[in-house]
């Protein structure tokens, strides 16, 4: 696959050269189109823009080329000229700081940096600089919006507010999260990496473009994602639970098991975390299992939570069926039943429904004989 990608590219490169845009267009979406966070073909697809003239189209290309490896100074170089280009001095030196704080160097960078600092700077009578943020005012309509679900109309106002907040990270995040919420999962990382490069010491934006990296079953950059939101944030809960998910996928069923740990150890009361490390010794079947020890946790709010969670008495129960121990796999079963008719709106994930609706009717079956 890496050697069809090289030529694709090395023929892309050459179509560019000879003028033929239409051709080196198709070659790297192409590219695009098997690797979406490929770095050499979206910058040399965001150079075959700004060679046609289309300076604002080239700046998603450049965004995810540059998400993808800050290490290239050339990166760096082709996102601060269209900036350049496009009027954006502010954004452009803004972007130049965060180049030569991840290392970028060399004579044209230094050359470009020159260039920088004798670019007109809008000098503005009686107002201070352009916000780039909404007031919150204009952005609570979209919040709302978003609250109940009405994911379309989010990315309606959204794409409104950029024209007017083009460097906006809230519009970004916002346009991010309705993107998820339709499951347009590769149009959110586009949206969340331009957060990232807004405001990169926010661990939120770097954890939400693991959020869409792991939809879309890309792992490696979900978890270098959540690794930098952990810098920035070491007790991010949410962070670890989902480094757990993807580990325990992985078969790397001790990192998970620690990863788990941890994000119930930042948030001891959080009944899905402690389901999301009791589900992996289900799997497992630890020695211990049948008899977790609770006593460990001195949250009590979350001991009284389990059991009352029907999710909960359906682990126990398979996990007790599973060592032979069924009288007490039916006590489990019965909890489960019981929970659910005394709480008939608890509110399961999908996925978690369908399978505690399947065991419990299989396992209903098997207990009775």
């Amino acid at each position: 696959m890496e050697e069809i990608i090289q030529e694709a590219l090395a023929k892309g490169v050459e179509m560019h050269k000879a003028g033929e845009f239409e051709f080196a267009s198709q070659l790297y979406d192409s590219v695009i189109k098997l690797q979406p966070s490929h770095p050499d073909a979206n910058h040399n697809m965001g150079l075959l823009m700004v060679d046609k003239g289309n300076h604002l189209e080239a700046l998603p290309y450049l965004e995810t080329a540059l998400a993808a490896d800050t290490s290239t100074s050339q990166f760096w170089l082709s996102y601060i000229k269209v900036l350049i280009n496009l009027k954006r001095i502010d954004d452009a030196d803004r972007v130049f700081s965060l180049a030569k704080e991840n290392g970028a160097e060399g004579e044209n960078f230094f050359e470009l940096g020159r260039e920088l600092n004798a670019a007109p700077r809008i000098k503005m009578v009686g107002k201070t600089h352009e916000a780039k943020e909404p007031k919150k005012e204009q952005l609570q309509p979209l919040m709302s919006l978003q609250s109940r679900g009405h994911f379309q109309q989010v990315l309606g106002k959204a794409e409104n507010l950029l024209d007017k907040f083009p460097v906006s990270f809230n519009l970004y995040n916002i346009q991010g999260a309705a993107f998820l919420g339709l499951g347009f999962f590769c149009d959110a990382i586009k949206s969340f990496k331009r957060a990232t490069l807004i405001m990169p010491e926010n661990a939120a934006a770097h954890y939400n473009l693991g959020v869409a990296f792991q939809k879309v079953g890309n792992f490696e950059d979900a978890m270098q994602k959540y690794q930098q939101a952990l810098k920035l944030r070491p007790k991010y809960a949410e962070v670890y639970n989902n480094m757990g998910t993807i580990l325990a996928k992985l078969g790397k069923v001790e990192q998970a098991e620690v990863s788990f740990k941890a994000a119930l150890n930042s948030n001891p009361s959080n009944v899905d975390y402690f389901l999301s490390l009791n589900f992996l010794r289900v799997q497992l079947l630890a020695d211990n299992f049948s008899k977790p020890n609770l006593s460990n946790y001195k949250d009590h709010r979350l001991i009284k939570l389990l059991f009352q969670h029907p999710e909960y008495q359906m682990q126990m129960s398979i996990a007790n069926f599973m060592l032979g121990k069924f009288q007490l796999s039916s006590d489990y079963l019965q909890n489960y039943d019981r929970v659910l008719q005394t709480n008939p709106l608890h509110t399961f994930k999908p996925q978690t429904k369908v399978f505690c609706d399947g065991y419990f009717n299989f396992l209903n079956a098997l207990l009775k004989k």
